[in-house]
């Protein structure tokens, strides 16, 4: 009996997770942006799309040990703010751990979610400009957004390889919550940042409620349907 309402209640967090990354990635590519009238998208979709292609092509050129070393640093970053424990960390060329004392789901899966090499990429910048008191040309700004898309870009690509191999993380929760926990985070992220450098928090959250609205219908009308055809066939 334990063991079916675990899995119940997997079965319903994994169905309500991805229903929450549809409603999210529905808003994300419904949220009314002029991408022309921001110049930072053109260097940062050309650094995603030039690493993306060169991550694939070129697996030698990924820095495994280097993302390696931050996976398991975001492991234990997440642990330290849900105040766990953590023990032993090592870093090899293949994988990595860090032992971590009664590990939720948050803590197993935010290396999967957090970009680590983004924020600190970012948070390098913010550093370079506060000490500097120099005016910074476009040239340099250009860098800086490109190098976020290339950060990215690493970050999606060893997150897909991690998932697509045994990977054991998946193995806590189960792979049909973890999935969905995974992408939802992402996309989740994603919208968040969009709104943030575009100024759309209001028609954001606005969207958000309207698209979670149509999808709770939806999936109200699915569950009426299953229940009526079960009901003949009783």
């Amino acid at each position: 009996m334990k063991r079916f309402c675990v899995w119940m209640m997997k079965t319903v967090g994994g169905v309500l997770l991805t229903v929450l990354a549809f409603v999210t990635g529905w808003t994300l590519l419904s949220l009314p942006v002029q991408y022309r009238e921001y110049a930072f998208f053109l260097p940062l979709l050309c650094g995603f799309a030039g690493a993306l292609v060169v991550f694939i092509l070129f697996p030698r050129l990924r820095l495994q040990r280097l993302y390696v070393a931050g996976h398991e640093f975001v492991h234990w970053l997440a642990a330290k703010i849900f105040r766990r424990r953590t023990g032993k960390f090592a870093v090899g060329k293949s994988g990595g751990a860090v032992e971590i004392e009664r590990p939720n789901i948050w803590i197993v899966l935010a290396p999967y979610v957090v970009p680590v090499f983004t924020l600190a990429w970012i948070g390098l910048y913010g550093v370079a400009r506060m000490i500097s008191a120099g005016s910074w040309g476009p040239i340099f700004h250009n860098i800086v957004y490109a190098g976020i898309g290339v950060s990215y870009s690493h970050h999606l690509v060893l997150t897909a390889s991690a998932v697509t191999t045994s990977q054991r993380d998946f193995s806590f929760y189960g792979i049909w919550l973890s999935l969905p926990a995974v992408l939802w985070g992402n996309l989740l992220l994603l919208l968040t940042a969009l709104m943030l450098v575009t100024h759309q928090w209001q028609a954001g959250v606005t969207l958000f409620v309207e698209n979670s609205e149509e999808a709770v219908r939806a999936v109200l009308h699915v569950v009426a349907y299953a229940t009526r055809e079960l009901q003949d066939v009783w």
